[in-house]
């Protein structure tokens, strides 16, 4: 089985999409109609259609996209901080992350078998999943940032904010009246 990853941030996608599409043609003229699944591994909403949108006004009407290939959403939650400038310069292939490695995705996207491969989690409802990782994680980060603005405007980081004591025991409910 064949399964093609891209993880480009929303303004690199064009470009990839366009090789992809590319790659897509020379596949069924060489393999037929084997289907092939794609992972976008991307924080949007609707990242299937963006890329189907792409695929389609590329490679028109005569290649059947719905049907030969999976534009399979995830839900990215590992964090990628930024790397301390003495370690920036050592190594360009080296990227700073937390060990979480648990990558949701689009169950129902699949067009072939989903590969047994340990940190995928597919699921039925991606939307929620997209929603609950916008709402809830990123939520979070703003209103830390936010509460760490207040508190230190000179603050660059997350974890620096995370660190006041302050900004530690803010109450969400502090300022709530009863109606």
């Amino acid at each position: 089985m064949i399964l093609v990853a891209i993880s480009v941030g929303q303004k690199g996608l064009p470009n990839v999409i366009y090789t992809l599409a590319k790659g897509l043609i020379l596949r069924k003229r060489k393999s037929g109609r084997k289907p092939l699944d794609i992972i976008i591994a991307e924080n949007m909403h609707n990242a299937d259609k963006y890329v189907r949108d792409i695929l389609n006004t590329i490679i028109g009407n005569d290649y059947p996209v719905d049907e030969l290939v999976g534009l399979i959403e995830t839900s990215i939650g590992k964090m990628v901080p930024i790397m301390p400038k003495d370690e920036q310069g050592k190594d360009l292939l080296i990227v700073y992350a937390e060990p979480y490695n648990t990558l949701i995705l689009d169950k129902r996207a699949f067009k072939n078998p989903i590969p047994d491969v340990k940190g995928l989690a597919p699921k039925d409802n991606m939307k929620a999943w997209v929603d609950r990782k916008s709402h809830i994680h990123n939520f979070g980060h703003a209103a830390a940032a936010y509460a760490g603005f207040q508190t230190d405007p000179s603050l660059k980081y997350l974890s620096d904010v995370l660190n006041i004591e302050a900004v530690k025991n803010i109450h969400p409910y502090r300022h709530v009246t009863k109606c």
